[in-house]
């Protein structure tokens, strides 16, 4: 369980699920649903790795509680994912439809 406190001072609890197989991002929502779980928005995704850096650093972690259209990519509806190594940091775009590779974790928490 990780925690982030936001600006107004409420304290959020996170849980990393992670399927350990490649699933798409309709599966990882259905799993989440069946636990109680809702997934982050890109807010809470991005806050989480502020707090949390090193995590992504071990295995990428998607949000797919924010999707939006990439005008830039055909239109693709995209969700965002964080990861990085020991030297830098970063926050991508994947199309919803991608197959999530059994490494991935899912930022989530209780509805």
């Amino acid at each position: 369980m990780y925690e982030v406190t936001t600006e107004s001072g409420v304290v959020v609890k996170f849980v990393l699920v992670s399927l350990g197989r490649e699933a798409s991002s309709e599966e990882v929502l259905a799993h989440l649903e069946a636990n109680g779980l809702r997934p982050a928005t890109i807010y809470e995704l991005v806050a989480f790795e502020i707090n949390h850096s090193k995590v992504a650093q071990e295995a990428p972690v998607a949000g797919l509680g924010t999707t939006w259209i990439n005008r830039k990519c055909s239109d693709y509806l995209s969700v965002p994912h964080v990861g990085g190594g020991s030297d830098h940091e970063w926050l991508h775009l994947a199309w919803f439809h991608y197959k999530w590779g059994k490494n991935f974790r899912f930022l989530a928490t209780s509805k």
